[in-house]
């Protein structure tokens, strides 16, 4: 293992064990039982917990193998696993920064040319962010007197969430859709300096979003396979959705029904996708706690929440380590 990635593995374990102190601090005030309490969620609830999040993993993989196989069509599911888990590893271990282009080598490898892959990985962002906003919104509509009457808290951030997370999408795929955004951007990174790092950065902003705009329109025309991501995108989001839920009853934490928990969870995930975080922390903390505590308590929800991370960050970080090991020098 060469050093550099030495030093990207040793940072996303301190980041685990920054997100252990938060964990320790959130459950200062929840007395000695909440270790006790931890231990004896039932082990039929921790391994409905770890099949939710292998789903929800398994599903990201087909959506990531939908998009690549416009492009590649001999892609199979286990390359589309590790693309999945390069961009966990990356987002922990580098802040999101290495992200790209550890997604682009693995690609890459595949014979893919090196802008296509970027412009693939993108798409499925622009996918994925779409299809959270869609989610959200589905189920709002069907669930909006339940939650005006519960006085919930998520309704005093509703409406800027959605005004940030409409922006993002919609900017996105007008970057990905419409040609004069396109050129807008193009003259924009030409403004750039042509001196020192500058110079090699904007050649490869220009060659990016050539790639993003040609990925785009060809993806774009295949009717189906946008029909089937955006499907994948939904049984892979209820899935993470499902999972409050559980932890909650796990933990014998009051909570509402099962189809309102989703509604809360998808909110949860529009607030999460709009606030800034530094490798992954701090929203998702945020809007669960936010979300969760005028039901089950800021103790008990604080207990769900560790129960949540371990499963949805903890351990696809730690599966993510075998594909980063394995992919070689980069």
């Amino acid at each position: 293992m060469t050093a550099k990635k030495k030093q990207m593995l040793l940072t996303g374990l301190l980041v685990l064990l920054a997100l252990t102190a938060l964990s320790a601090v959130l459950l200062r005030g929840t007395g000695v039982g909440a270790l006790d309490a931890l231990r004896a969620v039932p082990p039929r609830s921790l391994a409905l917990l770890a099949a939710l999040e292998a789903g929800y993993q398994l599903l990201d993989a087909l959506a990531c193998r939908t998009v690549v196989r416009t492009r590649a069509p001999g892609f199979g599911l286990r390359q589309a696993w590790e693309v999945v888990h390069l961009n966990i590893f990356g987002d922990i271990a580098s802040c999101g920064a290495a992200s790209a282009p550890m997604q682009s080598y693995a690609l890459h490898r595949c014979g893919l040319p090196v802008g296509a892959g970027l412009g693939l990985m993108t798409l499925r962002y622009v996918f994925h962010k779409l299809s959270v906003m869609l989610y959200a919104s589905a189920l709002l509509a069907a669930q909006w007197p339940w939650l005006k009457e519960s006085g919930s808290a998520a309704t005093r951030y509703l409406a800027l969430a959605y005004l940030v997370s409409a922006a993002i999408s919609v900017g996105l795929a007008l970057l990905c859709t419409w040609g004069r955004l396109q050129r807008l951007a193009l003259r924009l990174a030409a403004r750039l300096p042509d001196t020192g790092k500058w110079a090699s950065r904007k050649g490869k902003l220009c060659a990016q979003l050539d790639a993003l705009y040609a990925e785009s329109r060809r993806m774009l025309r295949n009717k189906a396979c946008c029909a089937r991501l955006l499907a994948l995108n939904a049984v892979k989001l209820s899935l993470l959705c499902a999972m409050p839920w559980v932890c909650m009853r796990a933990l014998g934490l009051p909570c509402p029904g099962f189809a309102q928990m989703q509604l809360l969870s998808s909110l949860m995930l529009l607030l999460t996708g709009v606030l800034p975080n530094v490798a992954g922390v701090g929203p998702t903390e945020f809007a669960f706690l936010l979300l969760f505590a005028p039901y089950a308590g800021q103790s008990g929800a604080a207990l769900a929440l560790v129960l949540y991370r371990t499963f949805t960050y903890y351990l696809p970080f730690l599966v993510s380590i075998g594909p980063f090991c394995r992919m070689g020098r980069w």
